[in-house]
């Protein structure tokens, strides 16, 4: 996965910067307008979430559906990192794991919403599907150690797929920086490829 910024990926496609900002300012002062208007019990325009997402068209249609996203930076996460419920899914065992996330989770101060499993009791805790669905709706992020990505595709099942929450895959084999990656993992935005004409991203709140 290339962690660039989503400057980066509009630069790249010749978009006039200005152009996209009065866009995105006349969009949110409507929505103002719609939601002052129609009252508190109104149907929201960007949905109950939000979420500011832009669609982009590509030149080229991939060959298939890929399941490796392009991960990009945004300056306005659709949530902060103390707001979000993260879950790592390490390497078998997990103790050997505990004390590092437990230092990077206190670094970022998350210590309460950052949540650890290994991939045995993933696969024993969690095989029933109601487990996996509880367990997908549980946490907003999915990280996972990059030595064991490769194997939890059928360990998570369909409806992580569904609810586009596909394991990050992270180093763990580095204490220094921990904390930095999960961070740079857990706020980037992720533009799947999905083997049609275009693509839909989140890219703020």
């Amino acid at each position: 996965e290339y962690m660039g910024t989503l400057e980066d990926l509009m630069a790249a496609s010749n978009l006039n910067i200005e152009q996209v900002r009065k866009a995105v300012s006349a969009l949110l002062k409507h929505r103002e307008r719609v939601a002052a208007e129609s009252g508190k019990g109104a149907k929201k325009l960007l949905g109950d979430e939000e979420n500011v997402l832009v669609v982009l068209g590509l030149k080229t249609t991939p060959a298939k559906k890929q399941v490796n996203r392009i991960a990009l930076q945004v300056p306005h996460p659709a949530k902060p990192i103390d707001e979000l419920d993260i879950c790592v899914i390490t390497k078998d065992p997990l103790r050997d794991y505990e004390d590092t996330l437990r230092e990077a989770a206190e670094e970022l101060g998350i210590e309460g919403s950052m949540y650890a499993l290994d991939v045995k009791k993933l696969k024993t805790e969690f095989q029933p599907y109601e487990a996996k669905r509880k367990l997908c709706a549980s946490h907003d992020v999915f990280l996972a150690d990059e030595r064991v990505v490769t194997v939890l595709g059928r360990a998570i099942g369909k409806h992580f797929y569904q609810k586009k929450k596909i394991p990050v895959p992270i180093s763990l084999t580095k204490k220094k920086g921990l904390a930095a990656t999960i961070r740079a993992a857990a706020l980037a935005t992720y533009m799947p490829l999905s083997g049609g004409s275009c693509v839909v991203i989140v890219v703020g709140s």
